[in-house]
């Protein structure tokens, strides 16, 4: 038994190489990176890490599989804009490396593919990795899907040794959830994405279902199953530079997702009114005010069970 990860990258660098060596130390046999952009003057090269450099020509030259040429368009189009680091414009990306990851996953015989990004890490504690699947492929399991807990940003920073992390609102109990307003003082409880990452079962079949999930022909409902343990470690901000650089990046991007309607996450909106006035100072005040947590907070959290510790030692953070 075996299994992949494929993910796409902002940049390739000392980060991501370490991000790459915690998922191979965890059993993965073999990662598929795609990186926004060219090869870099000093490249990582890691055994078992194939690192695809995706900048302008990668794209206009791309063949990509029946179905997704919208995808390859919305892309192309936004190739050297200010749309091209939106969040549409991202998960197309994602979308069509993840069918690129398939196909080498495919080639090389990898049974599961899981599918992450650079600040994701998966969290499998008191099992290897590979017994993991091994036991959802013995369940008959096709469909995977690994909730988020997302990493507390503290005041002091991160350290390599302790990661805290708030618990997905999946695996909360009614009574932790009628908590929340009164234990966050007024902030979002998860200042990202809730709703998790998927692995699956390869076949012929197999394709990204956007950039959370999966689909194959003909699953029946017994063969996908959710869990929080096994699950994903988001840390979405590990500095108030990075968080404003990642919304910069995002830009003024409006609430359509695919044409259909969408509601960012609280802080992405206001984030978003900042960089539409080109406030970054009041970028910083808002990391300050709305992402970072507090000692009585983080106290109250942990009263109260919200919180697990993840030793995710000697791993960097994302780039």
């Amino acid at each position: 038994m075996n299994a992949a990860i494929v993910s796409t990258h902002k940049t390739w660098d000392r980060h991501g190489g370490d991000w790459a060596e915690y998922h191979l130390a965890q059993g993965f046999s073999k990662i598929y990176v795609y990186v926004d952009g060219e090869r870099p003057e000093v490249d990582v090269d890691i055994p078992g890490v194939d690192v695809i450099f995706c900048g302008a020509e990668y794209w206009r030259s791309h063949v990509p599989q029946a179905g997704y040429r919208e995808h390859l368009s919305q892309v192309q189009a936004a190739i050297g804009t200010a749309a091209w680091g939106s969040p549409e414009s991202l998960t197309n990306r994602q979308v069509l490396n993840t069918c690129c990851g398939l196909d080498r996953a495919r080639a090389e015989g990898v049974a599961w593919l899981l599918h992450i990004d650079d600040d994701e890490r998966f969290w499998c504690p008191g099992v290897a990795v590979m017994d993991h699947f091994e036991d959802m492929t013995e369940r008959g399991i096709i469909h995977a899907h690994y909730w988020n807990h997302e990493a507390v940003v503290l005041p002091g920073g991160d350290t390599d040794d302790r990661i805290l992390l708030k618990k997905n609102w999946e695996a909360l109990s009614d009574e932790q959830r009628s908590l929340i307003p009164s234990l966050c003082s007024g902030k979002p409880y998860f200042v990202s994405y809730s709703n998790g990452k998927s692995a699956a079962r390869i076949d012929r079949s197999t394709e990204p279902h956007g950039a959370h999930y999966f689909k194959s022909a003909d699953v029946p409902p017994s063969a996908s199953c959710e869990m929080s343990n096994p699950a994903i470690c988001h840390m979405p901000y590990r500095s108030v530079d990075h968080f404003c650089d990642k919304h910069l990046s995002l830009g003024t991007f409006d609430n359509r997702l695919f044409g259909v309607p969408w509601f960012p996450q609280q802080v992405y909106s206001e984030a978003r009114e900042c960089v539409r006035r080109g406030d970054v100072a009041g970028l910083r005040k808002l990391y300050l005010d709305r992402v970072l947590v507090g000692s009585a907070e983080l106290d109250a959290l942990a009263k109260h069970d919200f919180l697990i510790e993840a030793n995710l030692a000697r791993v960097g953070m994302p780039a």
